[in-house]
């Protein structure tokens, strides 16, 4: 089953740059997390953070949105704009340093 991506995510998918984009990315329940982290790692992206739901924070460039629509058990898609954990994404840790400092 194709998952629900977003408005914003579809435009995105249908005109990539080569810029990052932070996603909220949520796996059903019998996802596994080791797939989808290969998929993002190869397309030099990285998980931010893990959310709560089976869901995660990740950043990967525009051009890889098609794949990781495609990968399995990924039931839903957003720009990481729809959180309200914090009012800036991009100032987030990342979940490799969670305090934040280099």
């Amino acid at each position: 089953m194709a998952p629900y991506v977003s408005h914003p995510v579809r435009r995105i998918r249908a005109d990539p740059t080569d810029e990052q984009i932070s996603l909220v990315v949520e796996l059903d329940a019998d996802g596994d997390d080791a797939a989808l982290t290969a998929m993002i790692e190869s397309a030099s992206g990285h998980v931010r953070r893990e959310l709560q739901f089976n869901a995660y924070l990740l950043s990967i460039p525009q051009t890889a949105v098609d794949e990781l629509c495609d990968v399995e058990h990924v039931v839903r898609i957003e720009t990481a704009n729809t959180l309200s954990i914090h009012s800036n994404v991009a100032d987030l840790p990342d979940v490799d340093d969670p305090t934040g400092e280099d």
